[in-house]
């Protein structure tokens, strides 16, 4: 782990693919970002090109979002958006705010769109596919 944590700029990736893909490789350049900050590690070198990775995989995630503020693996070529990639997606674009301009009406219409799938329990019940299963997280993670 020590080797992993002196190298951490190592680990930025260019976000690429899906938009599924893409998301599972924009979000750890925030997390790496903001460690490295808390840390005091945090060059420019590194910091640029983090913010170009993160700005890069921005503009791409938004060629997978639906006219109603949802995102999808594959964009308007799904039938519809997917809950679980437009809560991360929201959650995402939220965290890059602090290095890149994040139009706020992106999440705005993210979260718009997910309260009106929500339920009367609170729940927001599952809408769309998700190819990378990985990304759920199990009620029982949740719960405690």
């Amino acid at each position: 782990m020590g080797r992993a944590m002196k190298n951490l700029d190592s680990l930025l990736q260019m976000p690429y693919g899906c938009g599924e893909q893409n998301m599972v490789l924009f979000a750890p350049n925030i997390y790496i970002l903001n460690y490295l900050q808390s840390t005091r590690q945090l060059t420019m070198e590194i910091q640029t090109r983090a913010t170009g990775f993160l700005d890069s995989g921005y503009q791409r995630e938004l060629n997978y979002k639906h006219d109603d503020g949802s995102y999808s693996a594959f964009g308007k070529s799904d039938e519809s958006g997917n809950t679980w990639l437009t809560s991360f997606v929201m959650k995402s674009f939220g965290g890059a705010k602090p290095y890149i301009f994040v139009d706020p009406a992106h999440i705005a219409q993210a979260k718009a769109w997910l309260a009106s799938h929500q339920q009367t329990d609170g729940c927001i019940a599952s809408v769309g596919k998700l190819f990378h299963n990985g990304m759920k997280v199990k009620e029982s993670e949740l719960s405690g």
